[in-house]
């Protein structure tokens, strides 16, 4: 795993937010947008929303904060759609 990469999992899994967009991921492991954005597209261990926030904006986490904050019942589902 490279440093961005982990610098970017630890913004996340110490959010108190289950998903979070990638401005905030910006702002919490200060590096630039475009690095963000090329770790995270290229990450297994971080997961994208098929939703989106009020503004429109992409939601990711990691696949072990996932795990843990949601029910198992949802996760089921979501494997079923295979829709996160």
């Amino acid at each position: 795993m490279s440093d961005d990469e982990e610098r970017i999992i630890s913004a996340i899994e110490k959010s108190n937010f289950k998903w979070r967009t990638v401005e905030g991921i910006v702002k919490d492991s200060r590096l630039p947008i475009k690095t963000v954005e090329e770790t995270m597209d290229n990450s297994e261990k971080i997961l994208r929303s098929s939703k989106t926030n009020k503004e429109g904006h992409s939601l990711y986490t990691t696949r072990d904060k996932y795990r843990d904050v949601t029910p198992l019942r949802r996760r089921f589902i979501s494997a079923i759609t295979n829709k996160v």
